[in-house]
């Protein structure tokens, strides 16, 4: 018996596709796909060149994630909202809560688009983001900033955010803190975090937060991790004193000024 299939990314109608294989067995094994990528495939009995049979329903499947190329950028949109709203080839982790898994993607507030990710633990608790992988070998963690917006809901809310690397994101023991931010503001704010006083190896940055009160949750959105500029963006322009003809303006040096 003879059989053909046809596959590609996506949806797509098997009658109109170009690249139809034939097959004399019936387990095929795909090579060349790309990483993170949506397939779909059908199947059908090949007869004769007049005589075939319906196609199959479609079958979809995702291919794995690999390491990823600089620079990453999530800005958490089109992803849904909700405990099962997750960004592929992130990973997480939390200890706060058995039915719901933290963090994951929340459309109440975003500094964009229409979602951010959201965190939430107790005061003994925390929450794990994990990026996705890229190769140390070629861009060491130590060679990167990660930037991003983040607001909380409380000008109280004593949260913490650690910014670090993590061997094994199974692992939350493999995490090493790299800087901490404390008491993040009521409204998004931008932080750009250089990565450079960690010299270790591991090929995962990640996001840990905690708080020291129950009930407090943090909201980050715009992460864009990538190899650290030479000559970095001043940060947090502001204005005061102004006047009719005259205003004072300060700013804040950005990365390691």
């Amino acid at each position: 018996m003879e059989w053909e299939y046809v596959y590609g990314e996506g949806n797509f109608n098997p009658d109109i596709a170009m690249n139809i294989q034939p097959t004399l067995d019936s387990t095929i094994y795909l090579t060349g796909l790309t990483p993170n990528t949506s397939y779909t495939i059908y199947v059908r009995t090949y007869c004769d060149v007049n005589d075939q049979s319906a196609w199959s329903d479609a079958l979809s499947f995702r291919t794995d994630c690999s390491v990823h190329s600089l620079p990453i950028i999530e800005n958490f949109d089109g992803i849904g909202s909700g405990s099962n709203a997750y960004p592929f080839c992130w990973s997480r982790s939390d200890n706060y809560s058995a039915s719901t898994q933290y963090p994951y993607v929340n459309s109440s507030y975003h500094h964009s688009g229409n979602g951010s990710l959201y965190f939430n633990c107790s005061s003994t608790t925390y929450n794990l983001a994990v990026l996705p992988a890229i190769d140390p070998n070629i861009n060491p963690i130590g060679n990167l900033t990660l930037s991003f917006y983040m607001k909380t809901n409380s000008g109280i809310s004593n949260a913490i955010l650690i910014i670090g690397a993590i061997s094994d994101p199974n692992d939350i023991n493999s995490f090493i803190p790299i800087d901490t931010i404390t008491d993040p503001l009521l409204t998004f704010e931008y932080y750009e975090i250089p990565l450079s006083s960690y010299t270790g190896d591991a090929a995962y940055v990640a996001m840990k937060y905690l708080s020291s009160r129950d009930f407090f949750y943090l909201y980050v959105d715009d992460i864009t991790l990538d190899v650290t500029a030479t000559c970095p963006i001043p940060l947090h322009l502001s204005s005061t004193a102004t006047t009719s003809s005259s205003v004072t303006l300060s700013w804040t040096p950005g990365g390691n000024e």
